[in-house]
C-alpha cells in the first residue's frame, strides 16, 4: 500500500538561547514526520542557510547576534532600528519579493518588548519570555496547516 508522504514543513529558529534547542527537541519529538527544524544562533547562518532553504515559519529572538551578515543587515533597514532579529525579518521579507515566494509567517520571541516590534505584516505573533511552549506549540501546528497533539485542556490554562 503506498503512503501519500507530504513533504516536510521547514521551521526556522533563530535564538542564541538554549530556549531554541528545547523547541527544536520538542518538535522533532511530537511531530517528526511533519516538520523538519533549522536552528542557528545568529543572523549570518541564518542568512546562509536561506540562501539554499526556504522556511515555511521563521522563528527570530529579538536581540541577536549578527554574525558574519552586520554588514548585509545594516543596509536594508532603518538606520535607528537596533534589534537584529527585527533586521533579520526585514531581510527575509525583502528577499521574499525578490524571489516571488509566499510570505513567510514569523515568529518573535523576545525578554522584553521594544517600540519597533508590532504584529503587522512583518511579525505574526508576538512571545515574550518565559512563555509556554504548549502554546507556541499549538500556534505553530496551527500556521503550518499540522494538527496539534495538545491537548485542548492544557491550553486552557
Amino acid at each position: 500500500m503506498e503512503e501519500n508522504l507530504k513533504p516536510k514543513k521547514k521551521v526556522l529558529i533563530v535564538d542564541d538561547l538554549m530556549q531554541a534547542e528545547m523547541l527544536r527537541e520538542i518538535l522533532l519529538g511530537n511531530y517528526p514526520n511533519e516538520m523538519e527544524v533549522a536552528i542557528f544562533s545568529n543572523a549570518g547562518d541564518a542568512v546562509e542557510w536561506l540562501e539554499t532553504n526556504w522556511p515555511d515559519v521563521v522563528v527570530v529572538e529579538l536581540f541577536l547576534l549578527y554574525g558574519n551578515a552586520a554588514e548585509l543587515l545594516g543596509k536594508i533597514t532603518d538606520p535607528g532600528l537596533q534589534e537584529t532579529g527585527l533586521r533579520l525579518i526585514q531581510f527575509i521579507h525583502k528577499t521574499t519579493e525578490i524571489k516571488n515566494k509566499s510570505p513567510v509567517p514569523t515568529f518573535l520571541v523576545t525578554t522584553q518588548r521594544s517600540k519597533n516590534v508590532n504584529t503587522d505584516d512583518s511579525v505574526t505573533r508576538i512571545y515574550e519570555k518565559p512563555f509556554s511552549t504548549l502554546k507556541f506549540e499549538d500556534d505553530l501546528c496551527k500556521t503550518l496547516g499540522i494538527k496539534s497533539k495538545i491537548p485542548p485542556e492544557l491550553l486552557a490554562v
